[in-house]
């Protein structure tokens, strides 16, 4: 006789988590008119967290950036290829730039080059600002 493997069950409160989510991020890529929030390219699209997805992030509207699946990869590549690096919130507008640096502790340490090509811009100079969406 064979034993089947049992799948795992989802709880029906998780799955409501899930199309919940689901339905919030469907509608913030309806709200920025399905584009990339860094270089305006419509495509597959992710979002990206600025703060941790924790419970109380998850689904806010503020720290929430939409990015192309591009864009979105260099928010976690390494500084050496370029790394986008977003800062602010969408009500503030959003700050983002591309910062190329010997590691992450050289953008700490204001060493990193930006995409402008001048030292230190990480965190003072050139910048892509985002408008407020409503």
């Amino acid at each position: 006789m064979r034993r089947h493997k049992r799948l795992r069950s989802v709880s029906k409160k998780r799955a409501a988590g899930v199309a919940a989510y689901t339905a919030f991020v469907l509608g913030l890529k309806d709200l920025v008119g399905q584009r990339c929030e860094f270089c305006y390219v419509s495509g597959p699209l992710d979002p990206h967290h600025t703060r941790k997805p924790r419970s109380r992030y998850l689904m806010d509207t503020d720290s929430v950036v939409i990015l192309c699946r591009r864009h979105h990869d260099m928010t976690e590549g390494p500084f050496k290829y370029g790394r986008v690096v977003v800062q602010g919130t969408r009500s503030s507008g959003w700050q983002m730039r591309v910062v190329f640096a010997r590691d992450k502790f050289a953008v700490r340490d204001g060493t990193a080059r930006g995409d402008d090509g001048v030292l230190g811009s990480a965190t003072t100079g050139h910048a892509r600002q985002g408008g407020t969406l409503s």
